[in-house]
């Protein structure tokens, strides 16, 4: 539902186009920190007599850095529509798990420890329509935008188990969400620049695991914590992964 009130929004922006309105093109780049606060992996220590340590790390797989072209219809001074495509490349976040793997004990109480280790990132390429709100004094020029982003995100999964390791895929589909900017545009020798603080709103639903490449053991899933086959394995899954995020963005606008 969310998705077809986005398409006809798109529809009706771009759709009541003024021919004889400004336009421009633009391209920028910046770094998105993370906006989100959800639960996304756990660091897990487990000793010989001693308590489990478990530590949950929390954050957005939609931190990182990115990159936007975009073209931008003015339909009168202070409001216009715009139309965005946006790659954002994620930053990883990393869990740890170590546990003993015999009941030799060494001198300090613990036995042979065994580290298993995830290291996830998501990328994506994100579409986004907008309407523009601007106001213009002297070569400064304040503006706001409210809109959608229409992601296609693909998830990475690194694991490694003592010198193995496993590589494995997540897919799902078209990801849905929201987006609100605030920024100003500078004018330096007939050049227009800009810098915007804009806020993603998104999450992920993931519905495949694909194991890419592996060496010996079997990755763990992890929506079950089932061992998977290996042979082929493209495990089906249920889980959502958090990419909001808060991108601090840098470009330059050409009108014509």
């Amino acid at each position: 539902m969310k998705t077809k009130i986005g398409l006809a929004a798109i529809l009706f922006l771009f759709g009541s186009g003024i021919l004889h309105a400004q336009s421009s093109f633009f391209v920028s780049g910046g770094y998105g920190f993370s906006l989100a606060s959800d639960m996304v992996q756990t660091n897990y220590t487990e000793r010989q007599n001693s308590p489990t340590i478990l530590k949950n790390i929390h954050g957005s797989y939609g931190a990182g850095f990115s990159g936007t072209i975009g073209y931008t219809k003015m339909l009168t001074d202070n409001f216009g529509i715009e139309l965005g495509t946006s790659y954002k490349r994620g930053s990883s976040i990393e869990s740890q798990s170590s546990f003993p793997i015999t009941t030799i004990e060494f001198p300090d109480g613990t036995g042979e420890i065994a580290t298993f280790t995830k290291k996830i990132h998501v990328n994506y390429l994100g579409i986004m329509p907008a309407a523009v709100i601007k106001s213009s004094m002297n070569g400064f020029a304040p503006y706001a935008k409210f809109g959608f982003i229409f992601a296609f995100p693909k998830g990475y999964d690194a694991e490694t188990l003592w010198h193995e390791s496993a590589d494995i895929e997540y897919t799902g589909p078209m990801a849905f969400g929201y987006t609100g900017t605030v920024g100003a545009e500078f004018v330096f020798w007939n050049t227009t620049l800009f810098a915007e603080l804009r806020a993603v709103s998104l999450s992920w639903k993931v519905t495949d695991e694909k194991l890419t490449s592996t060496d010996k053991y079997a990755p763990i899933s992890l929506d079950s914590g089932t061992t998977p086959n290996l042979e082929g394995m493209n495990t089906n899954v249920n889980w959502r992964l958090p990419l909001s995020s808060v991108d601090i963005n840098i470009g330059v606008k050409v009108q014509f």
